[in-house]
């Protein structure tokens, strides 16, 4: 598949309608990065859909990388404490929750808060780990996700943070 950000996405709700957990055509390059996207695995949903852009030695596993958010899901609403329907895009520097990163973000991040800190100012309560294990990654910027997505705006950011991560590697 080559890389296109709206093709992406709607092949990753295609596979979510179909319960298609198989990754092809979920997966890419983009700017010498590995681009994997994810709906789930294993049988399960994801409560929170993911695209990750990494580079060589970097893994969503263990890892920094730019990364698209999808909170809104029906199965993430489930787990909101207030059952308020939030629907956003965040696209985040990424901090892998499995692993402790070799390399860190650096002062890219100073002053932005984290995704937590977002849901606190989203008055957005979850009781999930599965939630909750994206907390440490810290807001680049966040979209509203809505039927009309700007996905050239946010394919314009994806570039600018890229291009910090790849410096960033050097």
């Amino acid at each position: 598949m080559k890389y296109n950000l709206k093709e992406l996405v709607a092949s990753m709700w295609e596979h979510r309608e179909k319960k298609n957990f198989g990754r092809k055509g979920l997966e890419t390059t983009y700017r010498g990065l590995s681009v994997k996207a994810s709906i789930g695995m294993t049988g399960n949903i994801a409560k929170i859909p993911w695209i990750s852009y990494c580079a060589e030695g970097q893994e969503t596993q263990k890892g920094i990388y730019p990364v698209l958010l999808f909170y809104g899901t029906p199965e993430f609403v489930q787990k909101n404490k207030n059952k308020e329907k939030v629907r956003k895009i965040v696209l985040a520097y990424g901090v892998s929750a499995n692993k402790k990163p070799d390399i860190l973000w650096g002062t890219e991040v100073d002053g932005k808060i984290t995704i937590k800190e977002a849901f606190k100012e989203w008055n957005y309560n979850t009781s999930d780990a599965g939630i909750k294990k994206y907390n440490s990654s810290y807001v680049y910027k966040i979209y509203e996700w809505t039927d009309n997505v700007n996905y050239a705006l946010i394919q314009e950011d994806i570039d600018k943070l890229i291009n910090t991560y790849v410096s960033l590697l050097g």
